[in-house]
């Protein structure tokens, strides 16, 4: 064999020597891997370990209260990933009674919409990535199929995915952001198109409604212009929905206080979103005098039992008296204070005169206290 060829064999040979035994030491260096961390004993507070990058230094275990608020967020959280999503292209719940197919199937379908928010929360607090990618997963399952109808009865519920995508809206795709944001425009402008209200609506709780969806999405895209018409519609509401002492609107047509709950907890969670982005909402008064805060002191006279309510006695809607006669609870009677609860959680955040009745009349739901933790109580 010639030198000019021994030298490159030589050289491969020595090579793959070395690499052999730099093998060997590395394996005898190794040692026996670690067993996994045993589940924990029943009855013990949940653990969870985040998820980290690689390289990263490991984060400590995260214990979780069985009691808590974040425990049974993760227990939905869990279970959604146990579930396949359910969307549908309408949602059609208003104006049916509980027991018709279309308002069984949405009702059902709607719970998609909480299970987001509990997905966001639980990647959020978590660290773990299986929940944001249950949510992805849910998110385009929607995106391929519904179609939003401009009915804020029916979509209300939709609140749910707008807080969770303004939760976790930087861990989502680009695809998802834009497809996402394509959505809440076309929604919000439809809600503030009046030319598209059902007659007699434009000023009861459907327009709390109507401006409590469009301002959440209108904050989520960051748009100034809609913002200032979501801001003008909230102020409008005021004057016109919450008259100077106290008095609601829809108490008036409805004779129910479910329906001053219903018209006030959606102004309520808008004017909680906007002061999260530095604006104080809550804070506005009409020029006639009406403001959030005057009819929270008219409401807290039943909320607190110095006065009772029979429920829809006098309303002037043939529907609620169909519901009365089906017997449906919540639609005569007397009016439950507690159902009150979330009206006052909601308000405990935007004001602390209405921390001790919020406590009284029942907790927060467990997506409020992760999504608005109540500041020092």
């Amino acid at each position: 064999m010639s030198s000019a060829r021994a030298g490159p064999l030589f050289s491969f040979a020595l090579h793959r020597a070395s690499l052999a035994l730099l093998l060997l030491l590395l394996a005898a260096c190794a040692g026996t891997p670690e067993p996994l961390p045993e589940p924990p004993a029943a009855g013990d507070a949940a653990t969870l370990e985040p998820e980290k990058e690689a390289g990263s230094p490991a984060p400590p275990l995260l214990a979780i209260p069985p009691a808590s608020p974040l425990a049974e967020i993760v227990a939905i959280a869990d279970d959604s990933l146990r579930r396949p999503p359910q969307p549908r292209m309408a949602i059609t719940t208003q104006g049916l009674m509980f027991t018709d197919q279309a308002y069984v199937e949405s009702r059902e379908a709607k719970r998609d919409w909480s299970r987001m928010l509990a997905l966001a929360l639980a990647a959020r607090d978590t660290g773990q990535s299986r929940y944001q990618l249950g949510l992805g997963e849910y998110l385009d399952a929607w995106l391929a199929v519904f179609q939003p109808g401009n009915d804020a009865i029916s979509e209300s519920p939709f609140d749910a995915v707008v807080l969770a995508v303004e939760l976790r809206r930087e861990q989502l795709s680009l695809v998802q952001q834009q497809q996402l944001g394509r959505l809440f425009r076309r929604m919000a402008n439809g809600y503030l198109d009046a030319s598209r209200y059902p007659p007699g609506t434009a000023v009861n709780n459907w327009q709390s409604h109507r401006i409590k969806l469009a301002s959440l999405m209108a904050f989520v895209l960051r748009d100034e212009a809609l913002l200032k018409r979501c801001r003008a519609a909230f102020r409008k509401q005021i004057a016109e929905n919450l008259r100077p002492d106290g008095s609601v609107l829809d108490f008036e047509a409805r004779d129910a206080l479910r329906y001053v709950t219903y018209s006030l907890e959606p102004l309520l969670l808008t004017a909680l979103v906007a002061r999260e982005h530095g604006q104080d909402w809550f804070a506005y008064e009409s020029p006639g005098g009406s403001s959030l805060n005057r009819s929270l002191r008219w409401l807290a006279e039943y909320a607190s039992g110095r006065k009772t309510h029979e429920e829809f006695r006098n309303t002037v809607v043939e529907f609620d008296r169909r519901r009365a006669s089906a017997g449906l609870p919540g639609y005569s009677g007397r009016w439950n204070p507690a159902d009150a609860s979330r009206c006052y959680q909601l308000a405990a955040r935007l004001n602390p005169e209405w921390s001790q009745l919020a406590d009284r009349l029942g907790p927060a739901p467990a997506w409020l206290e992760l999504r608005f933790p109540a500041q020092g109580r």
